[in-house]
């Protein structure tokens, strides 16, 4: 059964959209750069990443602030991390 947000890939796994991965990984810790969470999440590309930072940014759910030569992201004070039933601020934004 597919949860909200997620998406069968052609092998029958389950897939979830980079903003939740995102949100995931923010909401289980603490703040952290860009490059912290391309660890956390190796899955995602640094393409997918910005346009995930970028769409979750417009959307209220992150915060970004420069730190010298990066970015820190944490989750915006009070947001649930909402966003359309797949996770997405656009119905698809591929």
């Amino acid at each position: 059964m597919l949860r909200a947000g997620s998406k069968p890939a052609a092998d029958g796994v389950e897939r979830r959209h980079p903003e939740q991965l995102i949100l995931q990984q923010l909401r289980e810790g603490r703040p952290c750069t860009v490059e912290e969470l391309l660890e956390r999440v190796p899955e995602l590309t640094w393409a997918q990443l910005f346009l995930a930072m970028d769409i979750l940014s417009r959307r209220g759910d992150v915060e970004l602030s420069r730190q010298g030569f990066t970015y820190s992201v944490r989750m915006r004070p009070g947001s649930a991390g909402g966003g359309n039933a797949n996770g997405s601020a656009r119905p698809d934004h591929r």
